[in-house]
């Protein structure tokens, strides 16, 4: 009867953990399904970007065939806008969705994505001002070029100061640096407008040392989880 009644006390235990489990993917519901959208929707974003074609029919252009695009029609003019806009470079804002994603998937608040975004922007901003000075001008396959309008007009006011210079040697090397100025800073506003926090972080230094020496990571890991092993015993 003892053994009878230890058995029937541990299905009682194994149901409520699994009423408790259950109770607990029902309350995180939510959060699961709005981190799947919004990783899906990133994950889009990037395709509709990266099969852009000039010669589909969009805002800038007046073609009458089908749209190549992923997403078609409404890919086409989405990148469209997008790339004639900014650049190429809109693409490092895709990262902001991925991280919000990851933690709405973990329950972790998702933090102010309102300023994440608009730093995001102004880092694509400053990178775009860079591509346009370091090239400006049309770009095969682009609508408008490396640095997008705006980089393109951020880039015509800098030229238009540097060309009151006398010499033009200095004109175009401190054209060329303020290039490399400008897209080091967007980069620096980038990582700020991730806002990873400390265990992502980690992850990803982890990763990166895993990548440049996988024996030593290895050999790392290995002994972190021996000392907690005897730690926990």
């Amino acid at each position: 009867m003892a053994s009878r009644s230890i058995v029937i006390g541990g299905q009682n235990a194994d149901a409520g953990g699994w009423r408790a489990a259950v109770a607990g993917l029902g309350r995180r519901a939510g959060s699961i399904l709005a981190a799947l959208a919004l990783i899906g929707a990133t994950i889009a974003l990037g395709f509709i970007l990266a099969s852009y074609h000039v010669t589909d029919p969009a805002l800038n252009t007046a073609a009458g065939g089908p749209a190549r695009n992923i997403f078609g029609a409404f890919g086409a003019w989405i990148s469209d806008i997008a790339l004639s806009l900014f650049g190429p470079a809109i693409a490092i804002v895709l990262p902001l969705g991925l991280v919000w994603g990851l933690r709405l998937w973990r329950a972790h608040p998702v933090g102010r994505w309102g300023r994440s975004i608009l730093i995001a922007l102004f880092a694509v901003l400053l990178i775009d001002i860079g591509l346009a000075l370091f090239r400006g001008g049309s770009v095969a396959g682009l609508p408008a070029g490396f640095g997008g309008s705006l980089g393109l007009g951020g880039a015509a006011l800098i030229t238009m100061g540097l060309d009151q210079l006398a010499d033009p040697m200095l004109a175009n090397g401190l054209r060329l640096g303020s290039a490399a100025l400008l897209a080091i800073l967007g980069i620096a506003f980038w990582i700020w407008g991730l806002g990873l926090l400390a265990d992502e972080r980690d992850w990803l230094l982890r990763r990166g040392a895993y990548a440049r020496h996988p024996a030593e990571a290895d050999r790392k890991s290995t002994r972190l989880n021996s000392s907690h092993t005897a730690t926990t015993r």
